[in-house]
C-alpha cells in the first residue's frame, strides 16, 4: 500500500483536523516549530506502534482523544479478514468516499490506543455492524432473511454480502467509524498490518560520516527488508 495522506488532530500543535497529503516525493518546508517534525513523529507512532506521551497532547485539548490517521492508495486485491478465504475492501464497505482506505487511530486522555477504520459503510439495521458478527450470528440473519439456499454459510464473507445485496436500492450507505481491533477474531486492523508499507525515521543533526549511526543505519534496515 501507498501512503496518501496524514490525518492528525489534536497532537502536539496540531489542535485542529488537519490533513497533509503525501505523493511519490513529498518535502516539508516551514520556519522551525511549526510542526514539520511532528508530522513525522506521528507516523512513527502509527506505523511502529510507539506509545503516544502524555506530553504529546494538545495542550488546549486535554480531555479530546488526540487522532493519528492515514489514508492509503494501492491496496491489495484481495485481504484475509475471515481464516483462510480472501475478501476485498470494496466488497466489505471498508473504503471511504474517495475509494481509499483510511484508519484513524484514537488515543484517549490514559494514552489507550483504539484503531478504526473510517468507511462509507452500510447503515441498514442489522446490517449496520455485520463485520464484528460471528458465524452463528451471520447464519441467523441469513436464515431470518430467507436466502440460506443463496450463500455458502461456512464463510462468513459470503453470508455479509449475500446480506447487504438482498436489500438492493434499499441499501443505505454512510461516513462512519468502523472499529476494527476487537480482540477476538474480528480484529481487521491485525489483518491488515501485514500490508502496510515500512516506516523509519532517521535524525540528522549536523554533518556525518560514513561511520555515524544515521549514515549506517538506513544501511541496516535496507539490508534487515530484503532479507
Amino acid at each position: 500500500m501507498k501512503l496518501k495522506k496524514v490525518i492528525l488532530h489534536n497532537f502536539r500543535g496540531y489542535s485542529r483536523m488537519t490533513e497533509i497529503p503525501i505523493d511519490q516525493l513529498t518535502a516539508l518546508i516551514g520556519k522551525n516549530d511549526v510542526g514539520k517534525s511532528t508530522i513525522l513523529d506521528a507516523l512513527d507512532v502509527f506505523f511502529n506502534k510507539n506509545k503516544m506521551e502524555i506530553a504529546d497532547r494538545n495542550v488546549h485539548c486535554r480531555e479530546d482523544d488526540v487522532v493519528i490517521g492515514c489514508v492509503f492508495s494501492d491496496f491489495p486485491d484481495e485481504v484475509l479478514l475471515d481464516e483462510t478465504v480472501p475478501t476485498t475492501l470494496e466488497r466489505e464497505y471498508l473504503l471511504n468516499e474517495e475509494g481509499f482506505l483510511e484508519v484513524r487511530k484514537h488515543y484517549s486522555a490514559s494514552g489507550k490506543e483504539r484503531v478504526y477504520i473510517l468507511a462509507n459503510h452500510p447503515s441498514n439495521e442489522p446490517y449496520d455492524c455485520l463485520l464484528q458478527k460471528k458465524n452463528t450470528e451471520l447464519k441467523a440473519l441469513i436464515r431470518s432473511a430467507d436466502i440460506q439456499q443463496e450463500v455458502n454459510l461456512s464463510i462468513n464473507s459470503e453470508m455479509r454480502v449475500a446480506l447487504w445485496n438482498s436489500l438492493g436500492e434499499s441499501l443505505a450507505l454512510s461516513k462512519r467509524e468502523i472499529s476494527a481491533d476487537k480482540e477476538d477474531a474480528k480484529n481487521i486492523w491485525q489483518k491488515l498490518v501485514g500490508y502496510l508499507p515500512r516506516y523509519h525515521v532517521f535524525r540528522v543533526e549536523g554533518p556525518t560520516t560514513d561511520d555515524d549511526a544515521v549514515a549506517q543505519d538506513p544501511m541496516m534496515i535496507a539490508v534487515k527488508e530484503a532479507y
